[in-house]
């Protein structure tokens, strides 16, 4: 289990070095945020979760890359569910998200942004083809700086194991311009039914990662991990 360890850390390390200067992060942790890949630019995200005590150990990974299409648009190819031992449930997916925003001298200052998305994932485990949908309003506290984002969701088996709707819930508060406190939660007891909270860390030349922890909700399958997670734009 060290060594996967040493493994994710690796993997993470050389998504930082592939990486350029980030401006837009797609993910608050494992749910998608208000903001949106810039246009004409690739952007990359790794996650690795690991479990390196009970029984068993495991380390799971999730990869987004994403095409800022213009419009609030980015697309999205995803590779899910790769780790190490096999889960049984890898899949590929291809979707959008797109996020409205107001723009102009006349703009809230609670900067309300709305926010929905599909993905159409096709398991390489014979599981078949199916469907996510989201969609989500969120809003920033003026002065504080905090944004809260909640909203529905759907998943067949191919990424939530079971059918199940449910809803879908943030939270972002930035302490200054390098360091934030991110969390984000999936209702139910399906394989992503899990609370993250986690550090968010914009290091030298903007490249973020994240540092957290997976709570599974009570009834959920999996166990606790440790989340670590890059992010970077690789060009424009």
């Amino acid at each position: 289990m060290h060594r996967t360890l040493l493994t994710s850390c690796l993997c993470v390390g050389a998504a930082v070095l592939m990486a350029a200067p980030l401006s837009a992060q797609s993910l608050i942790v494992g749910i998608p945020n208000a903001d949106v890949t810039p246009k004409g630019a690739w952007f990359l995200t790794h996650e690795s979760q690991v479990k390196p005590f009970g029984d068993p150990q495991g380390w799971n990974t999730f990869q987004f890359l994403t095409y800022g299409a213009g419009f609030g648009t980015e697309i999205a190819l995803s590779f899910v569910n790769f780790g190490r031992p096999a889960t049984g449930n890898r899949t590929i997916a291809l979707g959008f998200k797109t996020v409205l925003e107001q723009h102009g001298p006349d703009r809230s200052p609670w900067d309300p942004r709305a926010t929905f998305g599909l993905m159409v994932p096709k398991s390489v485990d014979a599981r078949g083809a199916g469907v996510w949908a989201f969609s989500s309003g969120s809003v920033r506290l003026p002065g504080w700086r905090t944004r809260f984002t909640l909203g529905p969701t759907y998943g067949t088996p191919q990424l939530f194991g079971i059918e199940k709707a449910g809803v879908m819930a943030g939270i972002e508060h930035p302490f200054n311009r390098h360091v934030s406190f991110v969390a984000d939660w999936y209702s139910g007891r399906h394989d992503l039914a899990a609370s993250i909270p986690a550090m968010q860390f914009t290091l030298p030349r903007e490249f973020v990662l994240i540092a957290g922890y997976k709570i599974p909700n009570p009834g959920a399958p999996g166990g606790h991990a440790i989340v670590l997670e890059v992010a970077g734009i690789l060009s424009r």
